[in-house]
């Protein structure tokens, strides 16, 4: 069984675990329209090759903001003025296989792939952070102030957004400890890239009764530049349509080079099972051109789940990073960043965290 077929297993598992458990009428119609397409696709690629799974989930409609009935912007939107920067769309050198993917062999034209578990940052009240932002920001104060928002469990109205701003952040197909040139594509492939990652921690929100819109807009491709305006155009569009939402998410991808040939691959083992290493990153830039009145709140939230993800699996998450940046979060006081592994981890790996991840959350809300 490939890894992706042992991933779908997993959420169609989740799915069924939150059907029993919370039952149809407590979670909005457009979740449940989410969790049948999820357990279609799941169910054929448990029995069928993958491609038949990606055909099929190719005709299937997808809970983007458009589907939600937000006009939100498309891939081919004009970036703004200034130039835009096009990343070219590359073929791995892995093959399909009867249903799973060949490694290939080292041709040289890549590098090698070093698993390493990244720590370091500055120890403050019990965790990790590593704050390059230039502000004064108060972890410690952080830590003790209350959660501005409150996620209703159970709710049938959408407490979570996740959405992906580069959303065709793609992983390794193969875990060999080398790569070659084009193996870590940026791609649109819906089931190799972060939104595949998206689903995994929606899936487990789902499972502990919360209601999530997984947003799959491509705001990355053609255009590379300007995607954080396009993904803040989307975010906006659905804040305003379901202004029951108290958390947004935006999962990304990492990109770690240990050096200049080879890629740094952040992987803990949790359970007796690789997991990519995640960072939570909070922007902390607030100035009078760029206000950001949210980035206290939102600083709270990032090192309360910077604590549970510390507490509960040890250096799952690297240390919590502090921005001179405001991404999107200014928009909201419950919004965050994760990357969730890098080129170099596997979908299975990082799939794998989003799950953890997704528990972690639920459990903090839950308390």
């Amino acid at each position: 069984m490939s890894r992706k077929q042992r991933f779908l297993r997993m959420t169609v598992a989740v799915l069924t675990a939150g059907l029993l458990l919370f039952g149809a009428s407590r979670l909005p119609r457009t979740t449940w329209t989410r969790v049948g397409q999820m357990m279609a696709v799941a169910s054929v690629s448990l029995q069928q090759a993958e491609n038949t799974a990606e055909r099929l989930s190719a005709g299937l409609t997808r809970p983007t903001a458009h589907a939600a009935g937000v006009t939100a912007p498309s891939a081919s939107s004009t970036p703004p003025a200034g130039g835009a920067e096009q990343r070219p769309m590359t073929e791995p050198t892995a093959v399909q296989t009867g249903g799973t993917v060949a490694p290939p062999s080292e041709n040289g034209s890549g590098g090698k792939v070093v698993t390493q578990t990244v720590g370091g940052g500055e120890n403050i009240g019990g965790i990790a952070v590593k704050n390059k932002s230039g502000v004064a920001a108060d972890v410690t104060e952080a830590l003790a102030a209350a959660l501005p928002f409150s996620v209703e469990v159970g709710s049938r109205e959408p407490q979570v957004l996740i959405y992906h701003t580069h959303t065709t952040e793609g992983y390794m197909p193969y875990d060999t400890g080398y790569y070659n040139a084009g193996d870590v594509p940026r791609n649109t492939s819906y089931t190799n890239t972060v939104t595949a990652v998206g689903d995994a921690l929606e899936a487990a929100l789902v499972a502990a009764g919360i209601a999530v819109i997984h947003d799959t807009t491509v705001h990355d491709y053609p255009q590379y530049r300007g995607a954080y305006e396009r993904s803040e155009e989307t975010v906006k569009k659905i804040l305003e349509q379901y202004p029951s939402i108290k958390v947004t998410l935006d999962i990304h991808r990492d990109g770690l080079m240990a050096n200049e040939r080879d890629i740094l691959k952040p992987t803990v083992t949790v359970n007796d099972k690789k997991a990519a290493q995640l960072m939570v990153v909070c922007g902390v830039l607030s100035t009078d051109e760029l206000p950001h009145k949210h980035w206290k709140n939102n600083l709270s939230f990032a090192a309360k789940l910077q604590r549970s993800l510390s507490e509960r699996y040890d250096r799952l998450a690297r240390p919590l990073s502090l921005t001179a940046a405001r991404y999107n979060q200014y928009l909201s006081s419950g919004s965050l960043l994760i990357e969730v592994g890098s080129e170099g981890n596997t979908l299975e790996e990082a799939a794998y965290s989003a799950r953890l991840l997704g528990e972690t959350l639920a459990a903090m809300w839950s308390e």
